[in-house]
């Protein structure tokens, strides 16, 4: 929630929950997106930092922001430039290591013009061991290495041939291949960060790839 009742520039959403996260995937389904609502045409900067994170010492909180940024682990203060009346959506999500637990992080917003306009966004989740859900995934495909710097390997359970789907974590579609069995699909064009891979058809199976 934004600080001042004056304050122009908020997130949409300042709080997400998602209670029921099988503990082997991992978790960047939620999107906030905040606004510059500034009546200053010059105030367009921005910066935001991790205000607090409570998780298990196995997980990563990765942050994104915009369509490309996503910093694992973040450490400083990050700036975005956003023009007035624009808005730019954020994922807090957290890579779980087949670890147990709840989680909870929270980033703050602010004007670099004004830095008594502001918000914060906080993620609650909790992972669970759903083992029926967490066995089909097991079971469907392997991907190796992870992380991988050009070249990734997918072996398919039952053998045969697929369609990969690599997603970043903001849900945009930047790579599609077919493949056999045990290829090798080239990465290398990839920029470095957190992505998704799906094998889509009659049921949608899901890895998180690590490209360095």
């Amino acid at each position: 929630m934004a600080t001042l009742s004056q304050a122009q520039s908020v997130f949409d959403k300042d709080t997400m929950n998602n209670p029921n996260v099988d503990h082997t995937e991992f978790d960047y389904s939620e999107t906030s997106y905040f606004k510059n609502n500034n009546t200053n045409p010059a105030d367009t900067v921005f910066l935001w930092t991790v205000l607090d994170q409570d998780i298990p010492s196995e997980w990563v909180l990765t942050v994104c922001y915009g369509t490309e940024a996503c910093i694992p682990d973040p450490q400083g203060t990050y700036i975005f430039y956003l023009g007035i009346g624009k808005t730019i959506a954020f994922k807090l999500g957290f890579t779980l290591e087949e670890t147990t637990g709840a989680g909870i992080a929270s980033i703050i917003a602010f004007s670099q013009m004004n830095s008594e306009i502001k918000d914060t966004l906080t993620h609650n989740i909790y992972a669970r061991n759903l083992a029926s859900t967490s066995s089909v995934i097991q079971e469907s495909f392997k991907i190796y290495p992870n992380p991988v710097k050009d070249i990734v390997t997918v072996n398919l359970i039952n053998g045969g041939n697929e369609v990969a789907k690599i997603y970043d974590i903001l849900g945009n579609l930047v790579f599609t291949e077919k493949f056999n069995s045990g290829d090798g699909i080239d990465i290398g064009e990839l920029a470095k960060g957190v992505y998704i891979i799906r094998l889509e058809g009659d049921k949608t199976f899901s890895r998180l790839l690590h490209k360095q």
